[in-house]
């Protein structure tokens, strides 16, 4: 059984660096962000079940979503578009880290997963028109009924 806790150890040398170089910014834990263009963040950030399945969730925010979860950003936010890395961010990949005894190349695996499919999908969410289009559309909904479209396109509060 593994922690979070011993990944972000093992990770300090070699992944959380390779993370770092495409300017995402490392928040603890094996949580990543950077933000791009006027104002949305770009999330990539780990969840780990039983001790030993890893994946990683790829989404996008912007704070006038809902400012509440900026409050232990990016702990705490809400997938509201994207999915889970692996194919399409449809087909997440799950990484078994029972042990760390291969971990060297699990993360050598994710780092090439966040460059063919995280990267690509991110160059695609670069405004808040962006963000808006690919919102998860019970949210987009969810934002229409309540008058707030017009907040998260213009940074308003």
């Amino acid at each position: 059984m593994t922690t979070i806790a011993q990944l972000t150890k093992a990770g300090k040398e070699y992944f959380i660096p390779a993370i770092e170089k495409y300017d995402f910014k490392h928040y603890g834990k094996l949580v990543f962000s950077r933000v791009v263009g006027d104002g949305v963040h770009q999330v990539i950030a780990a969840e780990l079940s039983y001790g030993e399945n890893l994946k990683f969730i790829i989404t996008c925010f912007v704070e006038e979503f809902d400012p509440k979860y900026m409050e232990r950003y990016p702990m705490n936010i809400p997938i509201t578009s994207g999915g889970e890395l692996g194919e399409a961010l449809v087909a997440g990949e799950l990484w078994e880290v029972d042990t760390l005894n291969n971990i060297d190349k699990v993360f050598e695996d994710i780092e090439i997963n966040v460059i063919k499919y995280a990267l690509p999908w991110f160059s695609t969410v670069e405004s808040r028109k962006d963000y808006v289009r690919v919102l998860y559309p019970h949210l987009k909904e969810k934002l229409e009924e309540k008058n707030r479209i017009s907040f998260v396109l213009n940074a308003e509060k």
